[in-house]
């Protein structure tokens, strides 16, 4: 993925924080700068591919990266980008979660790894939606399945602190089918059932009728 690509990702983040999410939560986040640094440069705790420099992160880190500017910069390991199986898919969810961080900030929210994963599952939802992944990434919604998959267990981490971001994880397991179970409901069977009367006159009078029934199933980047 290019940097003009990331930078386009970013671009988007800004118009749907700004237009909000379904909890009634909007921030005006400025523009924000991607920063590689220095191969083997640490960038945060637990090995993180990616940080929203706060200015927390700042204070702590800036006499290693003199060029981060707080509440606008997110640096990213550059290594995470080339390694070989990486999916466009992951990178830009990478980039969402990370200005989901900005989000919170600008958005004067508790910045915690729950409130970015509301903003990460909503953002991804509408970039599917709005077909910016298919059209200008080749993404689709199964390549947006596999993202979900792969983020399922942070996102359940954090749900005992969120009772939203519970509710996301709900709506996107069922509706992308992320428990395994089969949601398909079964082709209407449609049958005919003939029923002979006899007349006066002894003659078969057959009447038919049509059913259709259908079983349906009750149904940061860190």
């Amino acid at each position: 993925m290019s940097d003009e690509d990331m930078k386009r990702i970013l671009l988007y983040c800004q118009i749907l924080g700004y237009e909000g999410l379904r909890n009634g939560t909007y921030a005006i986040i400025p523009q924000l700068q991607i920063n590689f640094p220095k191969p083997n440069s640490f960038i945060g705790a637990r090995g993180n591919p990616a940080i929203f420099v706060t200015e927390v992160t700042y204070k702590k880190l800036k006499q290693f990266h003199e060029d981060w500017v707080p509440n606008i910069t997110i640096a990213i390991s550059h290594a995470y980008l080339i390694e070989p199986k990486r999916n466009n898919i992951d990178i830009i969810g990478m980039l969402v979660h990370e200005a989901g961080h900005a989000f919170n900030v600008y958005g004067k929210l508790k910045n915690d790894e729950a409130n970015a994963y509301v903003y990460e599952i909503e953002t991804m939802l509408k970039l599917l939606k709005m077909n910016i992944l298919p059209r200008q990434f080749g993404l689709y919604k199964e390549d947006l399945q596999s993202y979900f998959k792969s983020r399922m267990e942070q996102y359940n981490l954090a749900i005992p602190n969120n009772p939203y971001l519970k509710i996301l994880v709900e709506e996107i397991t069922h509706d992308f089918n992320l428990d395994g179970k089969d949601t398909k409901s079964e082709s209407p069977v449609k049958f005919q059932i003939k029923l002979g009367f006899f007349n006066k006159n002894n003659v078969t009078d057959t009447t038919t009728s049509e059913k259709n029934l259908s079983n349906q199933q009750m149904v940061r980047v860190l």
